[in-house]
């Protein structure tokens, strides 16, 4: 076996040069992997800030859907109150069944009203 004790290059490497190259390579990885982590932290920065914007959206058009579901549920006690004015106006004709069978339709539309309302708010 032969070994060379000297610092003759060979094939143009010396260990000084092959020093060097070492550490311009070591360099530029650090360099690449500096780039990733930016890279990576500022990703995880735009995703926080559009998850907060959604969040605000959603909060927003929740509200308002909230708003809008509670004006219909009002708007809907002033119809059943108003076909219980009448149907109470028409001599007295309407009782027992009759009445009971309006309230019972009366609040199958509240329901149907609201599970819509729901529905909607919920986009499904």
């Amino acid at each position: 076996m032969v070994t060379r004790h000297d610092s003759a290059p060979i094939n143009g490497w010396s260990v000084g040069t092959l020093k060097e190259h070492i550490i311009k390579l070591m360099d530029e990885r650090d360099r690449q992997y500096q780039n990733q982590f930016a890279a990576k932290t500022e990703l995880g920065r735009m995703a926080e800030e559009a998850t907060e914007k959604a969040l605000e959206i959603a909060e927003k058009t929740m509200e308002r859907e909230l708003a809008n579901m509670k004006a219909d549920i009002c708007r809907l006690g002033d119809d059943v109150e108003t076909l219980d004015r009448n149907y109470a106006s028409t001599e007295g004709r309407h009782t027992g069944i009759g009445v009971m069978v309006a309230y019972v339709i009366g609040s199958i539309g509240i329901i149907l009203a609201l599970l819509s309302l729901v529905l909607r708010a919920f986009g499904i």
